[in-house]
């Protein structure tokens, strides 16, 4: 992958739904694996400092958003699924709620024009501040297994647990759960599997709950 040189991001508002939308529109045929805009605009107007607009040679490349979530690594009982968690993808009416200790990534996408480009990490300051900032104790996302069915195809079953673990040497073997390694975000055991969070036919339906727990010397900062 290509690293860019003239890179930089930073929060949306309103005046940049239509740049958007056609980021969101653009990584994938499917109309059911788009975000509406008014999900967008809902997005930004309860949570606009957790959106951020990755940029390249001053073209709008990679969207991430975010809300604030209760998480706690023994009862996984509110991430039932993707829509619950993020109320249908138009996040809480407060944000953040009380009772928050987590940012959880909502949606990242990168548009089709950028593909080559190594930017999943981009934006990763920018949340690491954010969460100092709000003083919450984690970041988590809710990560398909887009090589989940083609490795069963290859090599037969194996469960969705073992799966998320498996390593090529030092690397995860799944290609997002490794990119999300390579940020400080890991699996951390059996129960952060879950089965129908996202519909999704390449990871037969499984997520992986990826988390980054942070502390005062977390990387990024000083």
């Amino acid at each position: 992958m290509t690293n860019p040189n003239n890179i930089y991001t930073k929060t949306a508002t309103l005046d940049d739904l239509d740049e958007i939308m056609q980021v969101e529109k653009s990584f994938s045929e499917d109309p059911k694996y788009h975000a509406s805009i008014e999900k967008m605009k809902a997005r930004i107007e309860k949570f606009s400092e957790g959106f951020f607009l990755t940029y390249v040679d001053n073209q709008l490349a990679y969207i991430i958003s975010t809300c604030c979530v209760h998480y706690n690594p023994k009862d996984l009982s509110n991430f039932i699924s993707w829509d619950h968690i993020t109320h249908n993808g138009f996040l809480a009416d407060h944000e953040p709620p009380v009772n928050a200790n987590a940012l959880y990534i909502v949606s990242g996408v990168v548009g089709a024009s950028f593909q080559q480009y190594n930017l999943f990490g981009a934006p990763y300051p920018h949340l690491l501040a954010l969460t100092q900032k709000l003083k919450l104790e984690y970041i988590i996302a809710g990560a398909i297994l887009p090589g989940y069915a083609n490795y069963i195809k290859q090599n037969g079953y194996l469960p969705a647990q073992e799966y998320a673990h498996l390593r090529n040497g030092s690397r995860l073997v799944d290609p997002l759960l490794e990119k999300y390694r390579r940020i400080h975000f890991h699996v951390p055991d059996e129960h952060h599997i879950r089965e129908n969070y996202y519909e999704h036919p390449d990871s037969h339906s499984y997520s992986a709950i990826v988390v980054h727990k942070i502390s005062k010397h977390a990387p990024g900062t000083q």
